[in-house]
């Protein structure tokens, strides 16, 4: 139960400030639990150290890079001594050198990475001089951690972070070299080329878009191991996706590899991180990207989604793991973005009809969110707004009966913008916003955006009624109505 709280916890640890110390409690319950019991079942794993390490890898904490290094200086340091603290394993210094990359810190990475191959090839650590019996495990063991191909990459990953391209560039044609050269570097595995090809794509230079192109163009043309797979398409198609006529370009890719997955290419099998990127391209600013049509377009694009998982009859482990829940939801909440940006006069019927075909876990309440924005920026007859409004109340009813999910400040800001523009001024829509209104000062999640759409919803009487003689201009709201504000 404790490593699936975990697991769960390094989906939302980029988006929840408190997943690192609630992480931190489980491994301390653990802990506790091993100690007070001596039951081996409660032995915190070199697996629950890594989930803790990316955890603070992932997480919105600037300190991160810090706290994760700090762990795999006692795994380091400690695990010779004791039998308590496992030693590292591969993913250990790779779940390191990610905290480091996300953050920028080529040098830091560098700096594991060298640790890492120090460790790995010291006869020292953790070896009993008795033991000779274990002599061949404990050497396998140690090849077993030293840096791969993998560690190489989050090497590249960092440079491409921190705009540094010609050091990434560097660093992958390393890879690349005869052995020969250098026994101690690992060949280049399919992740590398996907990785330089992604340091180059997150460039705003055009010039080095056009690097995408032809880092895929030498896939095409070299060795077997080499061949684009879905993970290159994906960040080929977010490139050109970029462009002018990009989004047409984009869903031809898609088709290709659509047509080569039913002639058999199951490595080319698009996942829900391919539609992202097309849909990527659709998700621009400007009246193009605003039309009718593109909302219609977005739908079709997930119908077609809908037909591969259908006819794919295996899906074997690599690809539950690339392909995964939180993936899934990032896929469905861009697509509900970009409908309710657009002008479709049908978007809360056509954004509903996409939030019901979602069946993955509710990991936030953004989905909810993007559905209540289709629904308050609908425009039409009045038929058209009482059903977007339905819509509305209907998210609000799933939201209060939610054990899992919140209403915050951005839900409850969308409602009230969802009153105003489908409800007539009147005295029914004054009691709902009122209501709503109360429901968030009394949680003390009243933001500038809450506090706004109060002010263009509610009537003057009402104003006055709640902010004791003012309006919404005129006063400065208690503090405790804004008290569990996240920053």
């Amino acid at each position: 139960e404790w490593m699936k709280q975990l697991q769960q916890l390094t989906r939302t640890t980029s988006v929840d400030t408190t997943a690192v110390p609630v992480a931190e409690g489980i491994f301390d319950d653990m802990f506790r639990t091993y100690i007070e019991s001596d039951d081996s079942t409660f032995w915190p794993t070199v697996e629950v150290y890594n989930r803790l390490l990316e955890i603070h890898a992932y997480s919105k904490s600037k300190n991160g890079g810090d706290e994760a290094e700090k762990i795999l200086n006692r795994m380091m340091d400690d695990a010779s001594d004791s039998f308590i603290i496992p030693p590292p394993n591969q993913q250990t210094y790779l779940c390191v050198m990610d905290a480091w990359a996300m953050r920028g810190q080529p040098e830091k990475v560098q700096r594991v990475l060298d640790r890492q191959k120090e460790y790995s090839m010291n006869d020292d650590n953790g070896k009993d001089d008795d033991d000779d019996d274990d002599d061949d495990n404990y050497i396998e063991n140690l090849l077993l951690l030293r840096p791969t191909a993998d560690s190489y990459n989050k090497l590249i990953k960092a440079y491409g972070i921190a705009g540094d391209l010609e050091q990434a560039e560097s660093t992958f044609r390393s890879l690349l070299d005869d052995e020969e050269i250098d026994s101690s570097i690992p060949m280049a595995n399919h992740k590398s080329w996907v990785q330089i090809m992604k340091s180059y794509a997150s460039s705003r230079d055009e010039k080095y878009e056009e690097m995408v192109q032809s880092l895929f163009d030498e896939m095409l043309s070299g060795d077997e191991e080499y061949l684009p797979q879905t993970d290159a398409y994906n960040v080929l198609i977010r490139s050109i996706g970029k462009k002018k006529d990009g989004s047409q370009k984009a869903e031809a890719m898609l088709f290709d590899m659509i047509e080569r997955f039913r002639k058999g290419e199951v490595e080319v099998k698009p996942n829900s991180e391919t539609f992202r990127s097309v849909l990527t391209a659709y998700n621009g600013r400007g009246p193009k990207f605003m039309a009718a049509s593109v909302a219609a377009k977005v739908e079709q694009i997930l119908q077609i989604r809908e037909g591969i998982l259908a006819t794919s009859d295996v899906v074997d482990s690599d690809e539950e793991a690339g392909d995964d829940s939180d993936s899934d939801e990032r896929l469905y909440r861009m697509a509900l973005g970009i409908v309710g940006r657009s002008k479709d006069p049908k978007k809360a019927i056509r954004a509903k009809r996409i939030f019901g075909k979602y069946n993955g876990p509710m990991l936030s309440n953004r989905l909810h969110y993007h559905l209540l924005m289709s629904c308050a920026f609908t425009d039409g007859d009045s038929e058209v707004k009482f059903n977007a409004f339905q819509t509305a109340l209907g998210v609000m009813k799933e939201l209060r009966s939610s054990s899992e999910l919140e209403i915050d400040s951005a839900i409850t800001g969308m409602f009230i913008k969802a009153c105003n523009n489908l409800m007539p001024d009147g005295p029914k829509r004054d009691d709902l916003v009122k209501k709503i209104f109360q429901d968030c000062c009394r949680q003390g999640l009243v933001n500038e955006f809450v506090q706004s759409e109060f002010g263009k919803a509610a009537s003057e009487s009402l104003q006055l009624e709640i902010l004791g003689g003012y309006s919404v201009d005129d006063i400065s709201i208690p503090k405790s109505w804004s008290d569990n504000i996240v920053a």
